[in-house]
């Protein structure tokens, strides 16, 4: 909904347009994935060119997946010429022993997160576990 403000001189137009939803998150793996994909439903909120989009999987089964772990599906594209990090907790979906020292990598141009752990700055892969849950949030330019 775009907003005017008029007061003390100023007249400004179109502030800020927001819009929000839902995005279907699409979990990948870059080695092996199972035959059927697991998916999960989180929320997003666009200010302008501000968007903060989050996810908490609840408790999902994960076996079948290996090798490192992609993300596919946020709502809207980052901007071209930044990249953008994003917080993320798992209590041991993935194989790396950091469980909370994990960052989601979201590239410019992209709608695909990765992962990397902070201790080594290495690519996070898939730990092939059952009811595990995933918390991200992430707040990135369109």
């Amino acid at each position: 909904t775009a907003t005017s403000f008029v007061g003390d001189g100023a007249n400004l137009t179109n502030v800020a347009t927001q819009t929000s939803g839902t995005w279907t998150a699409d979990f990948r793996g870059g080695t092996s994935e199972p035959g059927t994909r697991v998916t999960a439903t989180g929320y997003w909120n666009r200010i302008g060119n501000n968007v903060i989009a989050t996810l908490n999987t609840g408790s999902l089964n994960f076996s079948g997946y290996s090798g490192p772990v992609t993300v596919e599906g946020l709502p809207v594209t980052s901007n071209t010429n930044a990249d953008f990090l994003g917080a993320v907790h798992t209590d041991g979906a993935f194989g790396t022993g950091f469980n909370d020292g994990i960052d989601a990598y979201l590239p410019g141009n992209s709608t695909t997160l990765s992962f990397k752990a902070q201790e080594v700055s290495s690519v996070v892969e898939w730990d092939s576990v059952t009811n595990k849950n995933i918390i991200i949030t992430i707040s990135y330019f369109a």
